[in-house]
């Protein structure tokens, strides 16, 4: 629960960098955006483990891409279900409000520290 905890804060925040940086208002695009990019980094992770079970060399390209293209698309749909559904943002933006800026900044540091992280990971 822990986790599902640290994703939802991840998606928070990315609703949160396509409102701010981006200039996105539609709230739509905002957790269509928040959805793909947290499925991205969530499939890296599970693309990361799979490598480390089976190596790179034993897939041929389309296996591989079979593989990845499944996974992103159910996270996509899991993603999807989670939050319009079971955790929208206005609940997410409730439960993360209570946070002060020190607080804030060293959930912020770890969750780009977890995307950078994933991202080296599967480039290895």
């Amino acid at each position: 629960m822990i986790l599902l905890h640290f994703f939802d804060y991840i998606f928070l925040r990315i609703v949160r960098l396509y409102e701010s940086i981006l200039g996105y208002k539609d709230k739509d695009v905002k957790i269509f955006g928040g959805i793909m990019c947290l499925s991205l980094v969530q499939n890296i992770n599970i693309i990361t483990i799979l490598s480390l079970i089976k190596p790179k060399e034993e897939l041929n390209a389309k296996q591989a891409t079979l593989i990845y293209l499944s996974c992103y698309a159910l996270l996509i749909s899991l993603n999807y279900l989670r939050y319009i559904k079971f955790a929208p943002v206005d609940i997410l933006e409730v439960r993360f409000n209570k946070d002060t800026l020190k607080l804030e900044r060293l959930k912020g540091f770890w969750v780009l520290f977890y995307c950078l992280l994933s991202f080296y990971l599967v480039s290895l």
